[in-house]
């Protein structure tokens, strides 16, 4: 089997260990004129303590990197508690029920109409972009686009802008996390991650074939095979269809595990205060180099046939020569994902993130094992942690604003969305803060 040396600060001491292991014949090097560095083969009956070790490695350089972040953390910096992307939407729905909004079909945006009477109504404390709006509410399922491209409510409207604040920016976060949301959000994940072109072509090709889903971040292009791939490898465009979706299943869990994990350890950090993009993205490239290398082993042991892992090597993941798309990814979760849903706010010179910690856990993946995050934290940091997910909630179980009588011209948006949406049935917006509209 054939692994990179390790990298990180103490990068220098690790090479010197290698090369001591080299000369006393444990590891064997491993060099050619087309990789860009030496490599060690390690001996089978090796693998599994070394591995072990390389994980102990990772994982405390991805408790190092969260223990920056407290270090650096600047002072309180609270975040509004309305006008998110939950609020934004519920009044869209009111426009398109009322005086309507319209989409240019050709180009898949709101019409210049439509645009110029959210900017004059809109008022809230959150900044929006409307074709942001637009993608999100769409991959969520919350618009949909009617014919003669009429913003319409899409099947999952009433099930997810019912729920708390809270539940409701849980359900989005999971939803990116799964890969059901976000191709603008991951732009940049297949360049930070290295995903394989030829691969990725190839695996989206049987999953449409099958009828399976295809995540997200899978549609966007990846990079050359030769400058990435990990594992067992084998040549490029070989290996039978199971071969393929299992590797398929192996980048899904790696994707998906790196995000969770990410705003796991997130979630440890003090709420609304501000913290360092650098120090973000640092941890974002530990915790995928984590996910990364935490996927070899479940090769190694559970698959008997040669399998590709289409990615950076985890050491690779944590180059400086990664950083830029790692920080350019980052960027675009914040700007695009958690400034939304009000659980982020960025400094002018945005340099510095205000986090609404707290907010930041989701509900376990569909076929996770129970007390499994709890688990793998616990071996993370070394120690018992303690660690939970409050329950998603509908705003039906807890009071509600008293429903207005008549044609009152403001109304809550704490109210269950088809009264909000009886309501303003033929009615025009006259103006929307975040937390009430107001009708003519």
């Amino acid at each position: 089997k054939v692994v990179p040396l390790m990298r990180g600060e103490d990068r220098r001491y690790q090479q010197e260990v290698a090369e001591r292991l080299v000369e006393v014949g444990v590891l064997f090097r491993f060099e050619h004129e087309e990789l860009p560095a030496p490599m060690v083969a390690v001996p089978e009956e090796l693998w599994g303590q070394l591995w072990e070790l390389g994980r102990r490695w990772l994982m405390d350089w991805t408790v190092q990197a969260l223990a920056s972040n407290k270090d650096l953390a600047l002072g309180k910096a609270p975040l509004p508690r309305s006008g998110g992307l939950q609020a934004v939407l519920k009044w869209w729905l009111c426009e398109a029920r009322g005086q309507g909004l319209v989409i240019d079909e050709r180009e898949q945006q709101l019409s210049p109409e439509s645009r110029r009477r959210l900017d004059n109504v809109f008022e809230g404390p959150i900044e929006f972009e409307w074709d942001q709006v637009w993608q999100l509410g769409r991959e969520l399922r919350i618009l949909s686009q009617e014919p003669y491209g009429e913003v319409g409510q899409g099947s999952e409207a009433k099930v997810l802008l019912d729920q708390t604040s809270s539940g409701f920016i849980g359900e989005c976060l999971l939803e990116w996390c799964l890969g059901y949301s976000g191709i603008e959000i991951d732009a940049v994940l297949p360049l930070a991650v290295g995903l394989d072109e030829t691969w990725r072509g190839r695996v989206v090709s049987l999953l449409r074939r099958q009828s399976e889903a295809v995540p997200r971040w899978m549609e966007l292009e990846g990079v050359d095979t030769e400058s990435t791939g990990g594992g067992w490898l084998r040549e490029p465009g070989t290996g039978t269809d199971a071969n393929i979706m299992f590797e398929a299943m192996l980048a899904d869990a790696f994707v998906t595990l790196t995000k969770v994990l990410w705003l796991d350890l997130l979630s440890f950090l003090d709420d609304e205060r501000q913290y360092p993009m650098e120090g973000l993205t640092e941890l974002l490239q530990c915790v995928a180099g984590l996910s990364m290398f935490s996927q070899l082993k479940l090769v190694l042991e559970q698959q008997p046939a040669p399998v590709y892992l289409p990615f950076q090597r985890a050491s690779f993941l944590m180059d400086p020569r990664q950083d830029s798309h790692f920080r350019d990814w980052l960027d675009d979760v914040v700007h695009e994902l958690l400034v939304p849903l009000g659980v982020a706010s960025i400094s002018d010179d945005g340099e510095q993130v205000a986090l609404r910690t707290e907010l930041l856990k989701v509900k376990d993946p569909p076929g996770w094992p129970e007390g499994e995050r709890q688990r793998l934290l616990s071996i993370i940091f070394d120690e018992e942690v303690e660690f939970s997910v409050a329950p998603s909630r509908s705003n039906g179980i807890r009071p509600v604003a008293s429903v207005p009588e008549g044609d009152a011209p403001e109304v809550s948006l704490e109210q269950p969305l088809e009264e909000l949406l009886e309501l303003a049935k033929g009615r025009q917006v006259r103006r929307f803060d975040g937390e009430f509209i107001e009708f003519e």
